[in-house]
């Protein structure tokens, strides 16, 4: 895994991963801190995300859409029901793209099919926050 994260402007933004699987959120929550983020919670569902969104405050969600309890679509809902600027990722182990014109109201950011390798997060992370940009 490449540890050149010279391009990414994210030292000063907080991230929230909401992932059911104990292993794919661990390995993004340590992703997340190897790319610079300043802050980087985790979250097992969508019920859990929404309780730590609210006191938290991130920049970017990165969240998985069929978990336990409250599904990613319904987080995504309330998120943007409160917060129009947070950017949002996806990640997804539905390899049916029939379900992307359902997110198009709520203005994701990027949709990324499990399995994918972390230089494509890290590019679409890149795309948000480069650096050099003086408003990240």
């Amino acid at each position: 895994m490449s540890t050149n994260f010279g391009e990414l402007a994210v030292s000063d933004r907080k991230v929230l991963v909401v992932e059911d699987d104990d292993d794919m959120r661990e390995v993004l929550d340590a992703y997340m801190t190897l790319c610079g983020f300043s802050e980087v919670r985790a979250a097992a569902n969508g019920q859990e995300a929404w309780e730590i969104f609210r006191e938290f405050g991130p920049h970017l969600v990165i969240t998985d859409l069929n978990m336990p309890v409250m599904s990613g679509y319904e987080l995504i809902s309330l998120i943007r029901g409160q917060d129009q600027e947070v950017a949002i990722i996806v990640i997804s182990g539905w390899i049916k793209e029939d379900f992307l014109p359902i997110l198009e109201p709520y203005r994701v950011e990027a949709t990324l099919f499990k399995p994918f390798k972390m230089q494509v997060m890290k590019e679409v992370i890149a795309r948000l926050y480069p650096a050099g940009d003086a408003d990240a």
